[in-house]
């Protein structure tokens, strides 16, 4: 567990509902004489801005978000402790005025790949781009692709592949000091993962 948000629904400030416990004072220990009875009891949680990745599972690893109660009870002077945990989906919300507009200058990387043929020196550049930084999960995502053959050998097919990256930390970063918030950390380890692949017919 790398990050854990708790509040507390019952206490000395909040006592239970009437409904719920018998309306004098808490027995001992803020423990309270409970009635049979139905209640809701509606909670908040603050999350922090900046949530960290959404769920997903890998192979070796996986990130989960729940909910999670706690009841801590008194049964025959007995202390008991009865916990129910749910998952949950929580998402970092991005303003998409800001989020998904253009870049100013699109993210362009190129690379050439060259091949001696019978003293000729043969080159292939592939210059590929985005035009945004953020993409939805779920909507087409848009790849410009340009390939500049210098050669005799005909391009067979074009393969464009979404890799996810994951880094793995043996520790949780230090919360306690804002200053180290933007200390580079090293990961443990990092998986490679292929999550899509996209093959088009090749050309002359």
């Amino acid at each position: 567990m790398f990050q854990c948000l708790m509040t507390d629904l019952i206490d000395e400030a909040h006592p239970p509902p009437k409904e719920m416990a018998r309306p004098d004072q808490p027995v001992s220990d803020l423990l309270w004489e409970v009635v049979p009875s139905s209640t809701v009891l509606p909670f908040r949680l603050d999350l922090p801005l900046m949530l960290g990745p959404p769920p997903y599972t890998s192979k070796k690893n996986s990130i989960t978000y729940s909910v999670s109660v706690l009841v801590e009870a008194k049964v025959d002077g007995l202390r008991t402790y009865i916990r129910q945990s749910e998952d949950v989906i929580v998402l970092t919300v991005h303003d998409p005025e800001k989020a998904l507009l253009n870049l100013p200058n699109p993210l362009v990387v190129t690379d050439d790949v060259q091949s001696s043929r019978r003293a000729h020196l043969d080159t292939v550049t592939l210059t590929a781009g985005l035009h945004r930084q953020t993409w939805i999960s779920g909507y087409p995502l848009f790849v410009d692709i340009r390939i500049s053959n210098h050669g005799s050998k005909a391009m067979k097919k074009v393969e464009l592949q979404l890799e996810r990256y994951t880094f793995v930390y043996a520790h949780a970063a230090p919360s306690y000091d804002e200053a180290l918030h933007d200390t580079l950390r090293l990961p443990s380890k990092c998986q490679r993962e292929i999550i899509l692949k996209a093959i088009c017919p090749g050309w002359e």
